[in-house]
Formats: structure tokens, sequence, C-alpha cells
């Protein structure tokens, strides 16, 4: 289960806003950065380089009211002191530790200076096993723990949950104002910040450059709980668990370490046993001593500190002023507070208890009789208790009495001799180790050059590989970009044959639409064919009805000229054939048309016409 500080960040939070996107920040946090071009000293190295390797990262001054959780622009971001100059992190990070952050959803300096040791220690054990080291494998070791004030945020940090390693530091002071802007000068350095992926807008896939962690302090960690960013053992794949099996063996496997204090014996500070109430050297479960991996200066020194690591048994320091109480504090809280410490350092200081299982797992391995007799007759064992630190301080050698005597019985210039002997056998000692020192030294520094190289090697592969997978991003862009310039160009030149047909028509109908020398004003103002047809109807309507009207006038005519001229039988749409009048079929439905419209426009009028015709019938039969 993660670790979440108690008290008001439990019950509330407070987030950024419009006004101040930094609320959200400690105080503690807000100090100003003391590190500027004039202060003195200043760790500055934050790249490795060899010769007249080209600068691809540096270290600048913060500027203005600027802090370490500001943004400071693309391809720079803000770094501790410490963590390059006690941690000995270098750039550029390698592809675990950018995974970790934006797993994290933190910048880096938003991380606690242990943490980042962690991260760092993890990945060197991780490659000695060879094991590829991984986000859900690291996070199923360690959990996260918050601390807030007045609901705002502080550093972030992490915590064995699986304990397999030592702290690097216990606490660090005064770094919380020693800090710089770490920033990318190179083409590739600022490449291996950057990541191409793919995005899906307004349906379509567009490939987007995004940082691959953040680079200034964010806020969207604490926007999920801690447990959201933890791995459950059911949680990993079955080579993650085969691999964290390997580590925890691994780390089982550790020799015990003989418990140690410093005291002051005669105004010297000296380290002696630590013993327990029975009077007995006291043990101690080893860890993975991170301080003395990150220390270590070349990677063929820290393959040599892991192959040794689990059988070297070194001592672990007990932050103690005397033994006495020791032994009050072991009667109280068992072993106490200690660390693995192969440099002796007093400020690395760490709980840690070794339960009764642990002391069934580890016996302790050094017997309280040791046989001085080799089974090989003829050879003498060197006593282990000799290369014991501080036993030869608590138990100086003495002179035996009889050699003693023997020493006081001799005569000046015999013990001389003796002693001019002895002189001579410890110089040849000397030299022959020194010669024997700088033979074995050769091959190891050729080594130690060799592993430099190589390491030096894997960092610009590394470079070259975010190299290859930026431009292989950039190719499928350029490809997906050469598609959609094809397609444009194909609808382009499919639009251009359609613009020039439509041209051709377009002068067709203007050339067809060119007035004639005969055109009545009637059609000049037509447009379109339909107006064209209205017109035609409307005209050709005209027409009948004039040539209608002239028919019926022509015919009034000869029945006023000729009296009782039979006109029944005669029409507008009839014609004379072989001396008769006939209707043709294709005009009887006309003609029956005609009749119709005569008989609805004269009917309204029928009252007015009845009388002159009953006139005419009366005339006619008066006449008679």
């Amino acid at each position: 289960m993660a670790d979440e500080e108690a008290g008001p960040s439990q019950k509330w939070m407070v987030g950024p806003s419009r006004e101040d996107p930094y609320a959200w920040v400690a105080s503690e946090v807000k100090e100003r950065s003391i590190l500027t071009k004039a202060y003195e000293p200043i760790f500055a190295l934050v790249e490795d380089r060899m010769g007249e390797d080209p600068e691809n990262w540096a270290a600048f001054v913060v500027k203005g009211d600027r802090r370490v959780y500001s943004d400071f622009g693309e391809h720079r971001f803000a770094m501790y002191e410490f963590v390059f100059e006690k941690v000995g992190l270098r750039m550029p990070f390698s592809d675990f530790a950018m995974k970790v952050f934006d797993h994290l959803r933190l910048a880096p300096s938003q991380l606690n200076l242990n943490s980042i040791a962690f991260i760092r220690v993890f990945e060197l054990v991780c490659r000695h096993h060879q094991i590829v080291p991984s986000v859900p494998i690291f996070f199923a070791v360690f959990q996260i723990q918050r601390k807030s004030k007045d609901g705002r945020q502080c550093w972030v940090s992490l915590k064995s949950k699986i304990k397999l390693f030592d702290m690097f530091v216990d606490s660090v002071r005064g770094f919380k104002s020693r800090y710089y802007v770490v920033g990318a000068v190179s083409e590739e350095a600022k490449r291996s910040l950057y990541e191409t992926v793919v995005v899906e807008e307004d349906g379509k896939q567009v490939a987007r450059s995004r940082a691959r962690f953040p680079l200034s302090w964010t806020f969207r960690h604490f926007e999920n709980g801690t447990d959201f960013y933890l791995t459950k053992i059911g949680g990993l794949s079955e080579q993650e668990r085969a691999d964290l099996k390997r580590l925890k063996d691994w780390v089982e496997s550790f020799a015990l370490g003989p418990c140690v204090y410093r005291k002051d014996v005669d105004g010297q500070r000296v380290t002696v046993p630590y013993l327990g109430d029975d009077g007995e050297q006291m043990y101690e479960v080893r860890y993975i001593d991170t301080r003395k991996l990150l220390l270590c200066k070349s990677d063929a020194a820290r393959e040599i500190l892991l192959d040794q690591m689990a059988s070297q048994g070194s001592e672990i320091l007990k932050m103690l002023s005397d033994q006495s109480r020791g032994k009050k504090k072991g009667s109280r809280r068992g072993i106490g507070p200690s660390v693995s410490s192969g440099s002796g350092s007093p400020v690395v200081v760490s709980p840690s208890v070794v339960t009764s299982r642990q002391r069934e797992k580890r016996p302790r391995t050094i017997p309280d009789v040791v046989d001085l007799e080799d089974k090989a007759q003829g050879k003498t064992v060197v006593p282990p208790c000799w290369s014991t630190k501080g036993f030869l301080e608590m138990n100086p050698p003495v002179v035996a009495e009889k050699e003693k005597a023997v020493l006081r019985s001799m005569d000046p210039k015999r013990r001389e001799k003796f002693l001019v002997d002895d002189v001579a056998g410890l110089m040849r000692l000397v030299s022959t180790v020194l010669v024997l020192n700088e033979d074995s030294a050769c091959p190891a520094k050729e080594v130690e050059l060799l592993k430099e190289k190589v390491s030096e090697l894997e960092t610009k592969n590394l470079g070259l590989e975010n190299a290859v997978e930026d431009l292989n991003g950039k190719k499928e862009v350029w490809a997906a970009t050469q598609r959609e310039l094809r397609e444009t160009q194909d609808k382009l030149g499919s639009l251009v044959e359609e613009k020039e047909v439509l041209e051709k028509e377009v002068a067709a109908l203007r050339v067809a639409m060119v007035p004639g020398e005969k055109e009545d004003d009637f059609t000049r103002g037509l447009s379109t064919r339909a107006e064209l047809v209205d017109q035609l109807v409307y005209v050709l309507g005209n027409l009948t009805a004039a040539a209608k009207m002239g028919f019926n006038n022509a015919v009034a005519q000869l029945e006023v000229l000729n009296p009782g001229l039979q006109t029944v039988g005669t029409g507008f749409w009839r014609r004379v054939v072989d001396g008769k009048v006939v209707l043709p079929p294709e005009n009887a439905t006309k003609e029956t048309d005609d009749f119709l419209e005569e008989d609805d426009d004269m009917e309204p009028e029928r009252p007015a016409t009845v009388e002159p015709r009953d006139d005419q019938v009366e005339g006619q039969d008066e006449s008679g």
C-alpha cells in the first residue's frame, strides 16, 4: 500500500488557478537559486565528454523571478546540483528514466533526490543481471510517498515496498536553493527529449511531436491517488515476475554484514565491532549498497562491486556513541538503525531490523572456533580475525616473554644484523607487492578504458536509436503527406479537365446565345430555354387566337352577305378533303377544348345574346 502523508492534504488540496498556475506548490519549494555566474563553488558537469566531442548539454543559471518549478521553454528543465555532484547522474536521461518520469507525470526535479538515485541504481542492477528494466517491475518494488503542507505539494518520494536497496542518503540539507537549468544544446540532444506520436484529429491519423516527460512541474500527478501508479504482482507478465524473483533471490543470498560503530580511543576515532548482550559480534541483513554503487567512477568498478556484493559481507555502521549505549538501544529496538557503508561515512543511516525469518535464512557464517591447521600437510591458515577491521585496535599485539628474553639477551651487533635482515626482507616484500600490483594494474586499466569506451559507444548508440526512431516517425509522416499530395494532385487534375470541359460548354452556350440579325425584341431579354419556351407558347397562343378570330369574322361576314348560307359543320380545325368538310383526328381534341373554352367565356353573356335571337325568329315568323 502506498504511503501518503496524513494531514490537511487528505482532506483538501490546493490546485492551479488562472491567476496563479503554481498556487499548488508549497512555500518551501519556492526558494530562489543561489547558483549564479559569480557564485563559487558550483558543480556544473552535466555530461561526460571525451576529447573534442561536441557539447550536447549545458547548465544555465536561473534568471529573474523563475523558480525550480517554472517553465523554461523547449529543451530546458530545472535540476538540482546534488544529483549531478553526489549521485553522479549525467545527461542524457536513459529511456527507462524518461519512462518513469512520464509514468509518474512528474518533472525530474519534482522527485526527491533519493528517488533519482533509486531509478539509477535499479537500472544498473538490472543491466548487471541482464534484465530489461521496466516500469511495472520498478513500481512493484517501490511505492510512492507524498508530502504536502497546507494543501500544497512538495517533492514526491519513492519508498521501498519490497526491500532490495539501501537509501543513498538519509537526509540532505541545503539543496533547495542549489539548482540550475539544464538545456539541450545540440540537435541530437534536443531530439532525444521528444518522440513522435500518432493522434486522431477529425477522424484522421496525424503524427505529432511531444515531450517524452514533463519538462516543468505539473499538477497532473496529483489528480490520481498513489495506487494509480503502482503495479501489483498479479499485474506483472510472466517474464517480469521471473525477473523480479531473480532480484529478490540475489539480495536474499547476501552474506550478513558485521555491525560496527565508532568510538574515540586515545584521541583517535576508531571502528570497533558491535557486540550483543552475550558479548558476541552482531550481524545484520544487507541490501544493495546504493551509495557505494553510485560512487563508482567507472562501469568496470561497478561490475566488480556487483560481482562481490553478495559475498563480501561489508561492515554495517551503527550510529552509536559507545557500545553501552548501543546495548541499550539494542534491547529497545533490536539491531537498531544502520546501513551498509563501505566508505565508513557517518551521514548514511537507515533503519533495519533482522527478523526471526531472516535469521533463519541467514545464519551466522563465522564460527566461534577457527581451525588453523589446513588439510594439506605443512601449511598454516592465517586467522581470519587478523583481517577483521578494528580487531588489532581492540586487541593490541604483545610479544611473548620468552621472545622478549631472547631479544634482550642479544648483543647490539647481533640485534643489528637481525634488524637489517628483517628490514631487507620487508623491503623485498614491499618491492614485490609494488611490482605485482603494477603488473596486475595494467590489464585492469585496459579493461577500465575499454569499459568506458563501451559505455561511450552505448550512449552514442542510444542517441542513434533515438534518431532512427525519430527518423522513422518523420518517414511515416512524409509517406502519409506524399499520399495526400498525390491524391490532391489527382483530384486537381480531374478538376482542371472538368473545368476545361465546362469552359467549352459555356463558350458554346455564349455563341448560341448571341442575338440573330432578325431577332425580335421579345426574345432579347431571355437567358434560359424555359423562358424561350414560355415566350413561344405565348406567341403561338396569340397567333392561334388571332387566326380563330379571323376565321370567325370571315364566317360571320359570309353569313351576312349570303343569307341562308349553311355554316353548320364548319370549324377552324376542320379541312376540306375530297369536297367534304372533315375534322382530322389529331384536331378533334383541340376543337373540343376550343368549344369548352368558348362555352365558358360565353356563359355569363348568354342572357344578353338570347334576346336578339328571339327577336329575329319572331320577325321571320311575322314576315312569313
